[in-house]
């Protein structure tokens, strides 16, 4: 067992039967990855067959000053039993719910004090727990895009894997830099790594069901390479700054004829903008040329002028929190739309173009307008038969 005695917990890393030899595999990814893997490993407790009721009288014995006799908890163990002392685990193969199989035990003067033993199914989807509440196996047969991993991306993706998508593939060719920690799901353990590389182990690591495929790419200098992915997708995610990229990854879903999430921050992160390009339905440019038509405002050009980077002549103007907020709106919205198509009515959107509120000092003009902290207001737009994008879709 590896043991931390400050918060009382052991990871048991291997084990010996009677007369055996030792078996331990401290490589498994869980094992390698568990906070103990800092403490001290050592011979610490004994594991016992025993009778459900044993497990039963250790559950009660809470209410009755948490322990049971001695005498009877050597009663209640299956086969020979050695001196007892110390630690012991025990095994109830007949236990059923709610007791456990499973309870660990302290013995000392006399009497046998239980404590919680967890039984870790390394090769278990967490997302199964579910069960009929959310379609995880739709989901799971998913492959959904994110471009750009910066701090709406990484949090878009963080929240694509926790719906359950089962693939996704990380579009950007920048490095984290400290600047961007206080924005960013990623930590300072990951300074100076490329921002997909480093978000495909994070993914990894929290969802070890997925696939994370990270591609050092453009999306504007590396069009070619990106439009050979996108027919592969379900969906595709849109989290970056300039507009260049934004309206390069317009023309390429928009040709692809999958649906794409367009999420951003306006205003030095006052709003937030959620824009549904859907096939044959409108895209970015039939937004903006809406908004434009109505004499209201256009904020594509003011994606631009980015929120900052922390320094003196860049200060920083959107929170992380809010920036991570959208993402995870953004994410939501691409998991819901998908789901719609293919029968899930409870996921269905009324609108394609959602304006977030997130600290809005002012009311903007329409669809902005009198918006309060925490307010999602979806609308509609229609494809434009002028859009230069839509009217080329072969």
């Amino acid at each position: 067992m590896r043991i931390d005695p400050v918060e009382n917990v052991a990871l048991i890393v291997g084990f010996r039967p009677d007369g055996g030899t030792a078996t331990t595999d401290l490589m498994r990814p869980f094992v390698r990855g568990h906070y103990t893997s800092a403490t001290d490993t050592g011979q610490a407790c004994r594991c016992h067959a025993a009778e459900a009721d044993l497990h039963a009288a250790g559950i009660v014995s809470v209410m009755h000053g948490g322990a049971v006799p001695l005498d009877y908890f050597k009663s209640q163990l299956r086969g020979k039993t050695k001196q007892l002392r110390g630690h012991y685990i025990t095994y109830a193969p007949d236990a059923e719910d709610p007791l456990p199989k499973w309870l660990g035990w302290f013995l000392a003067d006399g009497a046998a004090r239980f404590f919680p033993v967890e039984v870790v199914q390394e090769a278990r989807d967490p997302l199964d727990d579910l069960g009929d509440a959310w379609p995880t196996r739709s989901v799971r047969s998913k492959h959904v895009g994110v471009v750009g991993v910066g701090s709406i991306g990484s949090a878009a993706a963080d929240g694509l894997a926790g719906y359950g998508i089962g693939s996704i593939h990380l579009i950007d060719f920048d490095r984290l830099e400290q600047h961007n920690l206080p924005r960013h799901v990623l930590t300072a353990r990951d300074i100076g790594r490329r921002k997909t590389h480093a978000m495909a182990d994070h993914l990894h690591r929290q969802h070890p069901h997925l696939t994370a495929t990270p591609h050092d790419l453009d999306i504007v200098h590396d069009a070619d390479a990106v439009r050979d992915l996108l027919p592969h997708w379900d969906a595709v995610v849109v989290a970056t700054d300039g507009v260049e990229s934004r309206l390069a990854a317009n023309w390429l879903a928009v040709h692809a004829r999958i649906p794409a999430t367009f999420a951003c921050v306006l205003e030095d992160g006052a709003l937030g903008e959620i824009v549904r390009s859907l096939p044959g339905e409108g895209c970015l440019i039939c937004n903006r040329a809406g908004l434009r038509e109505r004499g209201t405002w256009d904020p594509e050009p003011g994606i631009d002028l980015d929120y900052g980077t922390g320094v003196a002549h860049r200060p920083m103007t959107a929170v992380g929190a809010d920036l991570a907020y959208v993402g995870r709106l953004a994410a939501k919205t691409a998991v819901a739309t998908d789901l719609e198509r293919y029968g899930y009515r409870d996921q269905r959107i009324d609108g394609n173009h959602a304006a977030v509120g997130l600290r809005p000092a002012r009311s903007y003009t329409p669809p902005f307008d009198d918006l309060h902290h925490g307010d999602t207001r979806w609308t509609r737009f229609d494809r434009r038969p002028d859009c230069h994008v839509c009217a080329t879709t072969p």
